[in-house]
């Protein structure tokens, strides 16, 4: 459990940092103590082991000692997002205790709920530390945290991750990043998503400092604090990136780590050049941990398989490919799930035979090596030609110099399929812009296109385009709206 690599450390290191929030310091034998306070506060309402918690708070450091806490008694956690309520309402149902900081949506039905204010932590701190029994170990395959899929390509889905899957990926960042004592990590992202809870975790039970900053741009956090490691999305590097002061000073021992989608190659260069020695681009999904990464140690188009990973390209009626042929992927690893939660439809669908399959076409180059072409859910058709958006999306973001669009498929007048690309605010484009980025349609082999305006595009908590409501808004905005 990481509360007993804190409590380690507070006795090794008692006064070293185990978290700096906004530029205070909390030591690791605060950290410790404060753990066993909420735990005697949450002991208080007599949850039996396995039963769940969803915390909603955006103090970091209280979220995190309750989410700690709750892991020694071993109750599984949810974290709740502030904006993202109603859609977490699927968490909320049922569970055992919800202490959130705003009242709950009226269709909400936790069995107990509290409101998480300050007399409610002053009063779990002012508890004594002092622990006069032991704690039951929770067994290896209970529930640790309840996590949500992305739901990029439809309803997002509910699974345990377990406190097994959970140790082996908190093995994995400290294996693959070297943290260690003096480590300092940058957390910029929600608990809800997966890899940013297992970030945080395992920069702890190494020993090092997470770094929470809310007074100052990501790039100037990075500087001012001297980090290590800090783990985003794509889109969030590419906002980092066009923040970024000029002549900001790179940063050559600066680790950045990203998942969620791919790294185009000119957005690597940009941030090697720019802003970190290293930028490591991770595959992986919450239903079976990491996959695979690239450019950590060195410049890498494909994925580096990780040790415990078993990966297959197979076709459509399941059968293995010879490497250097595309095909549908299927993961085997040693942390995978076992089923979604009152899913079990969606669970014989994605896990069969042992596999999971989760909906991306690649190309192995040899038994570790992997080319990830994208997502099967994703491909455009285009008379034919089959298109994989991301990387079309990121060409025609740098030729034309729109940070913001999206691209998605409308029928024409003759009946065939036609690029459309959704652009975010009222138009018109300048001219200037808009040859940019006919040029740039035309350079990637398209004759024409539509364009749609759209007030935002839409992507989920994590960030992520989700592509089937952007079909959605993008019909609904040419039936409302005339294109450009």
């Amino acid at each position: 459990m990481t509360a007993d690599y804190i409590a380690f450390h507070a006795e090794q290191r008692p006064d070293a940092p185990a978290f700096l929030s906004n530029g205070n310091a909390v030591s690791y034998a605060v950290v410790a103590s404060n753990i066993r306070s909420f735990t005697r506060r949450l002991r208080e309402f007599e949850i039996p082991a396995g039963g769940t918690v969803v915390v909603g708070c955006e103090n970091v450091y209280i979220h995190l000692v309750i989410l700690f806490a709750c892991e020694r008694l071993g109750l599984a956690t949810a974290s709740l997002i502030a904006n993202e309520r109603e859609v977490a309402l699927p968490l909320l149902e049922g569970a055992d205790l919800v202490l959130s900081e705003t009242p709950l949506p009226e269709r909400a039905r936790p069995r107990r709920s509290e409101i998480l204010n300050q007399a409610w932590i002053d009063g779990a701190q002012g508890l004594s530390a002092v622990e006069t029994e032991p704690l039951p170990v929770p067994p290896a395959e209970s529930a640790l945290r309840i996590l949500r899929t992305s739901g990029t390509t439809g309803a997002p889905k509910r699974l345990h991750l377990t406190r097994r899957m959970f140790d082996a990926w908190t093995s994995r960042w400290i294996w693959c990043y070297g943290l260690g004592i003096g480590t300092r990590t940058l957390t910029v992202m929600p608990f809800s998503i997966g890899g940013a809870y297992a970030q945080i975790c395992a920069t702890l039970r190494a020993g090092g400092t997470v770094v929470r900053e809310g007074r100052m741009e990501v790039a100037e956090a990075l500087r001012t604090h001297k980090i290590d490691l800090v783990v985003m999305l794509p889109t969030h590097l590419r906002e980092v990136l066009a923040k970024m002061a000029v002549g900001f000073e790179r940063m050559p021992g600066l680790v950045i780590a990203t998942f969620g989608g791919a790294i185009s190659a000119s957005l690597r260069a940009e941030a090697v050049a720019r802003l970190c020695g290293a930028l490591s681009d991770m595959y992986g999904c919450n239903e079976v941990g990491f996959i695979g990464t690239n450019g950590l140690h060195r410049a890498a188009d494909n994925l580096d398989i990780w040790p415990g990973v078993a990966i297959e390209a197979v076709d459509e009626e399941g059968r293995s490919l010879p490497w250097g042929q595309p095909g549908r992927l299927r993961v085997r690893t040693e942390s995978m799930f076992s089923g979604y939660l009152d899913d079990p439809r969606t669970t014989q669908r994605m896990l069969r035979d042992g596999w999971f399959y989760p909906g991306d076409i690649g190309v192995l180059h040899g038994p570790r090596r992997l080319e990830l072409l994208g997502r099967a859910d994703d491909l455009l058709n285009f008379e034919g030609r089959k298109v994989l958006p991301e990387a079309l999306e990121e060409h025609l973001r740098r030729a034309s110099g729109i940070a913001e669009l999206a691209i998605g498929s409308v029928l024409g007048r003759d009946g065939a399929a036609e690029l459309c690309i959704a652009l975010v605010g009222t138009g018109p484009l300048d001219t200037q812009t808009m040859s940019r980025l006919e040029a740039s349609v035309g350079g990637a082999g398209f004759r024409k296109f539509a364009l749609v305006w759209l007030p935002r595009l839409p992507r989920n908590h994590a960030g992520k385009l989700q592509r089937n409501v952007l079909k959605t808004e993008i019909d609904a905005a040419r039936r409302n709206r005339p294109s450009g």
